[in-house]
């Protein structure tokens, strides 16, 4: 009874009306008149904190004591006691009584909830979010047995929130039960036939084999070129300036090290235990002799053998110790450099890369790079490129516009094969949209994109609308041949497996558009286009060529949940027309200070106010 309570009377009461809550509305003085009786003020507010106390306690019986600490007399809406008032006057019109059985069953469960919740948080030390607990109560509820002891102590813990004596609380479940008893009385009526499951089960997954031209507006490009004029140009740009956005341009200094001027500059030889050293180290990779395949060593031949002498490689040697130093000091010059512009920023002192470094140095070079969007991040110099460390700064814009700001720094040294550098951010230009001059030859491409579809679609429409007239020689294959286009066979599809609509193994962009447009073809043979996707430059002429029916195996799975979501749908709409009727025959109306009563429907038309008078 508690589901059906809440599955239909909660969402009407959410979807319907003004939402005036008990917090805003205590001090209402609006008079009712529901199906020809007066609803006093105070009689109103008496009704909305009991409703408010049932429909709280239908969520504590959900969801245990972190329901139970919402305030227990803000739950119900205006609509909702109104529509409280015209369900009671209903229920005592066609004598609506629930049996003494049923009352006992009802709050023998409501009973067993609050004993589940409370078992629960018993063991778990009341600690622990709602995620963590509901399995354990899920687990209880299955099994738990009545015991009037836990029931007892359960009602009047000041740790779950209830606080309601038994009478008060088995009082409220049946309530509850009254109007759950009117639902069900309405929605009962819901039948759902086999005929209508499989024909639901069908419709979503009934298979189609559909053939496919694809058209590419690209073919027509040449020709739209020749028709676009400066008019249309900008006609394209005027109508939605909008589209033509200049993204974020990021201007950056930038300082590297020149690794051969640095390496002039150390004064560094190599110790001869050094290069035994390094030679040892890297004899095994780097000074292996190769040999050929089919090569035999001698017999007298040792391991040493296969390996150059340091006598051979001794130059080469020196040169790596040499390079591995000069990165070291290089290392070392940008770290402390960086270390200093850091330090500089955070004290609110901003300085250019250059007086990071000693002046009589020549081998740091500091370049500016003009403002450049993200996309022409890999256009850069080979020796400055390091797309992740410039997105930093683009990604952060992104998120929080303005916040990248002249003197910003790349907090690590950025790195690529070339080398090692710092970026510093001269400027960050926002996103704006372009000028004219600034958009023509994004809206000139735009526009012969445009006029190109537009050919297509003419073109295709022509075709299509000749083959649906059955005009004799007119087929599909005659348009394919007439444009040197292929007839695609795909593979059987249902609604829901647009993924595999694929041409020469690339999902089509426009899938979904082209398999709603499938499934309307009425008639094996039937031929509908062009069909295309906003993402893509392609048209589709679509034949249907055979409806296969669905899976079999896949029906009797899912054959329970179709029937239950159909009978759910018919409950829906039966409850809704029942609500109407009711709702248009309680004829509610307001007294609003002196003077007549005047419908409340006409006047949630006419005015931006709640009816029931000032709310705040």
């Amino acid at each position: 009874m508690m589901t059906i309570l809440l599955l239909f009377i909660a969402p009407t009461f959410a979807a319907t009306g003004l939402f005036s809550w008990w917090a805003r509305n205590s001090t209402t003085e609006a008079t009712y008149e529901i199906n020809g009786q007066t609803i006093s003020a105070p009689k109103f507010i008496e009704k909305r904190m009991e409703l408010s106390e049932t429909l709280w306690l239908q969520g504590v019986r959900r969801f245990g004591p972190y329901r139970a600490g919402f305030d227990r007399f803000q739950q119900a809406t205006v609509d909702d006691v109104l529509r409280q008032f015209v369900y009671e006057h209903e229920i005592d019109r066609v004598g609506i009584e629930p049996s003494d059985v049923a009352k006992d069953v009802e709050v023998r469960k409501a009973a067993l909830d609050i004993c589940s919740w409370y078992r629960v948080m018993e063991r778990a030390g009341w600690i622990g979010t709602y995620q963590e607990r509901f399995p354990d109560f899920s687990s209880e509820r299955a099994v738990a047995r009545f015991d009037l002891d836990t029931y007892s102590t359960a009602l009047a813990d000041d740790r779950f929130g209830i606080n309601m004596s038994k009478k008060d609380f088995e009082g409220a479940v049946i309530r509850g039960l009254r109007v759950s008893s009117l639902i069900e009385s309405v929605v009962g009526a819901a039948v759902v036939t086999e005929k209508e499951v499989f024909e639901e089960y069908a419709s979503t997954y009934e298979k189609r084999v559909l053939e496919l031209v694809q058209i590419s507006s690209d073919d027509f490009l040449d020709q739209a070129r020749e028709t676009v004029t400066p008019e249309d140009i900008e006609e394209m740009y005027n109508s939605d300036p909008s589209r033509f956005v200049l993204q974020n341009r990021l201007g950056v200094e930038v300082a590297r090290v020149d690794r051969r001027r640095l390496q002039d500059s150390i004064e560094y030889e190599p110790t001869a235990e050094e290069v035994e050293a390094r030679y040892e180290r890297d004899k095994n990779t780097l000074y292996r002799i190769r040999r050929p395949l089919n090569y035999v060593p001698p017999e007298n031949a040792t391991p040493e053998d296969d390996i150059r002498p340091l006598i051979d490689v001794f130059d080469a040697v020196v040169r790596t110790l040499v390079r591995d130093r000069t990165e070291v000091v290089e290392a070392e010059i940008l770290q402390t450099a960086l270390d200093s512009l850091t330090a500089m920023k955070d004290a609110g002192e901003t300085v250019p890369l250059e007086q990071a470094f000693a002046e009589e140095i020549d081998y740091v070079e500091v370049r500016q790079i003009p403002p450049f969007v993200q996309r022409d991040v890999n256009q850069l110099d080979a020796d400055i490129k390091n797309p992740a460390a410039y997105a930093t700064f683009f990604l952060q814009e992104r998120r929080a516009p303005g916040s990248v700001k002249p003197g910003d720094l790349y907090e690590f040294i950025a790195t690529n094969g070339m080398g090692n550098f710092l970026i510093r951010v001269a400027e960050m230009l926002p996103q704006r949209t372009m000028t004219y001059d600034e958009a023509i030859e994004p809206a000139l491409k735009a526009t012969e994109e445009a006029q190109a579809k537009f050919l297509v679609e003419e073109y295709v429409g022509s075709w299509v609308t000749r083959i649906q007239a059955q005009e004799e020689g007119v087929t599909l294959e005659a348009f394919a041949s007439d444009g040197n286009y292929t007839i695609h066979e795909m593979d059987p599809v249902s609604r829901s497996q647009s993924f595999n609509l694929k041409i020469d193994g690339r999902i089509l962009a426009a899938r979904v558009v082209v398999i709603e447009n499938a499934f309307q073809i009425d008639e094996v043979g039937g031929v509908i286009g062009p069909v295309t996707g906003d993402t893509d430059k392609s048209e589709y002429v679509i034949r249907l060529k055979e409806i296969a029916p669905p899976d079999m195996d896949l029906y009797t799975a899912l054959k329970v949940g179709t029937e239950n979501r159909l009978r759910s749908d018919k409950q829906r709409a039966l409850l809704d027309a029942f609500l109407v009727r009711l709702m248009e025959n309680a004829n509610i109306r307001v007294y609003q200070g002196e003077g007549d009563a005047v419908s409340r429907d006409q006047l949630i038309e006419n005015a931006e106010d709640s009816p029931e008078g000032d709310q705040g």
